[in-house]
């Protein structure tokens, strides 16, 4: 069977609709709730993200409280500094974020996962 391991935040829609979605194709699916239980560290979040071939700001969640709070609407910090800020505030990150074999995407369409499949 196709393994998928999916970060989410259990409220999230988008993180439910791609969870369905996957298991209807036959996916197994293991869920991570990384939002509310501060899961991802910063050796973590760099390793998804660069698996994902992204930075941190491609990321980057703006609709979420601390974006503003912390002026990242303004200007942005370092790659090092965002990361640092995305592991203390999670909701920063886009979410889903799935794994499936050496593939990573952030935020993802089912489609880009489930028709590519993974290696």
């Amino acid at each position: 069977m196709k393994e998928l391991k999916v970060f989410i935040k259990k409220t999230c829609k988008t993180c439910q609709k791609f969870v369905n979605a996957a298991k209807k194709a036959g996916y197994s699916v293991e869920t991570i709730e990384f939002v509310d239980y501060n899961v991802l560290d910063e050796a973590k979040l760099r390793d998804l993200l660069k698996r994902a071939g992204v930075r941190p700001a491609d990321v980057l969640r703006k609709r979420d409280r601390h974006f503003k709070e912390l002026g990242l609407d303004k200007k942005l910090p370092p790659d090092d500094e965002l990361i640092r800020l995305m592991v203390k505030h999670p909701g920063l990150i886009q979410r889903p974020i799935v794994v499936a074999g050496k593939g990573v995407w952030f935020r993802p369409k089912p489609e880009q996962v489930l028709e590519e499949g993974h290696s």
